[in-house]
């Protein structure tokens, strides 16, 4: 068959386009491919990598815009109160002890806890104190029409002791984490109770079951021996009580000597802390001290207190937190003119530290051999420090 040039141009035209159009839309759907499966693999990295979600630990709002946040000590099973207090001007550490505590014996016990090393200095108006598991919760001072139900009300009322149920638990969506089988804890008035969740249960009905108002009432009045609850005298200030205050929750003020003969010896040339038992070697821990040798004082000395989950007050870091640099535990020693609250032995947030002169003078311990050491060693216990 004959075909004409001109029909010949027309159709190697026509097979030439058809062949780049054919290109292109390969290109295309190849272009969509990629596309895709690198939003996959973006995806896929971001949700390996993405940091853990952080649930805020639960609070509640006092009247005179403390917090209260609720916590759970594990060692002795008893519930634990934490007040977020902010200093007003005049306040000190007299003045809060007083308020709190009921007693300035616990002046101390705040020191420690946010780590106040010059009091004039760290204690500035506007600024946030740790109060933990204080005698009063807080002053109220009684309005006209008030009750004692009505003043329960705004301290205890069902809202508040959930919200501490869940903290206990660490419930944070009761909807999905409540299930039949598992045990959650009730602090009660005196007592902690353990509560195995029935099929259909609800965090609602459970906390219906267990809480009363009337025990936290009859406590307020007892707490300030109140002779006529309905008829209370406008202005009186009463105190609001922690009904889970307990004296084993305190921090022991006097030295405790431990009966048996364990003592800790720390090396700071070699930066080794050994615990012997009459002069018998039991175990020994990788530790850090001072980055100068003589920041660590060499001596003779006993732990005189211990705190758990101490705050770092200088830059207003809160215990507990992976950014503080105290770790988990502190044991204070009783360096002469420091109250225990200089020098001591701590955890860490930098792991990498351990077994180098970088300090400025404490010991430092990973977290889980300064939590075993805060176990064992009771208040009282020598500690030696050679060079």
């Amino acid at each position: 068959m004959h075909i004409h040039q001109d029909d010949y141009l027309y159709i190697t035209r026509y097979e030439k386009f058809r062949k780049r159009r054919y290109k292109k839309v390969i290109s295309f759907f190849i272009l969509i491919f990629t596309l895709f499966i690198a939003s996959l693999l973006i995806l896929f990295t971001q949700e390996a990598y993405a940091a853990p979600i952080k649930v805020e630990p639960i609070s509640y709002k006092l009247k005179n815009n403390d917090f209260i946040n609720f916590s759970f000590n594990e060692d002795l099973n008893k519930p634990d109160i934490q007040i977020m207090h902010q200093l007003m001007p005049g306040d000190t550490l007299f003045s809060v002890a007083k308020k709190y505590y009921k007693s300035t014996e616990f002046i101390q016990k705040l020191q420690l806890e946010n780590n106040v090393k010059n009091p004039s200095v760290d204690l500035k108006a506007g600024s946030l104190i740790i109060i933990s598991n204080p005698k009063v919760l807080d002053i109220y001072k009684i309005k006209p029409g008030d009750t004692i139900f009505i003043i329960t009300q705004q301290y205890f009322n069902r809202e508040w002791y959930t919200n501490y149920v869940k903290s206990v638990n660490e419930i944070y969506n009761p909807s999905t984490d409540i299930k039949a089988g598992m045990i959650i804890s009730l602090p009660l008035i005196g007592s902690t109770v353990k509560h195995t969740v029935q099929h259909g249960e609800t965090l609602y009905g459970i906390v219906l079951k267990y809480f009363q108002t009337s025990i936290f009432q009859d406590l307020i009045i007892k707490y300030n021996e109140i002779d006529n609850p309905t008829n209370l005298g406008i202005g009186i200030e009463i105190k609001i009580p922690n009904p889970f205050y307990t004296e084993q929750n305190v921090i022991k003020e006097n030295i405790i000597e431990k009966k048996g003969s364990y003592y800790l010896e720390i090396n700071k040339s070699k930066n080794i802390l050994s615990i012997f038992d009459d002069k018998k070697l039991v175990r020994t821990f990788e530790v850090a001290t001072g980055k100068d040798i003589n920041l660590t004082p060499a001596g003779t000395f006993k732990i005189v207190n211990k705190v758990k989950d101490p705050w770092y007050s200088p830059k207003g870091i809160p215990g507990g937190t992976p950014q503080n640099p105290l770790g988990t535990r502190w044991l204070g020693l009783d360096v002469p003119n420091t109250n225990g609250i200089i020098y001591g032995i701590h955890g860490t947030n930098d792991p990498s530290s351990i077994g180098k002169h970088v300090t400025l003078g404490c010991i430092r311990m990973n977290n889980k051999d300064v939590q075993w050491l805060y176990e064992q060693m009771p208040i009282g216990t020598k500690v030696i420090i050679k060079s």
